[in-house]
């Protein structure tokens, strides 16, 4: 085991209503994406 930080981020719920799998897909991953941007 290694001493460490672990940072979360919990976003506001994604509105899937209408919406196909791999359009929720889409916005899951580019909320990602922009949150491991602002992480570094």
């Amino acid at each position: 085991k290694h001493p460490g930080t672990i940072i979360m981020s919990i976003g506001k719920p994604i509105v899937t209503t209408g919406l196909k799998a791999d359009e929720i897909n889409r916005l899951t991953e580019d909320w990602i994406e922009g949150e491991m941007t602002k992480l570094g």
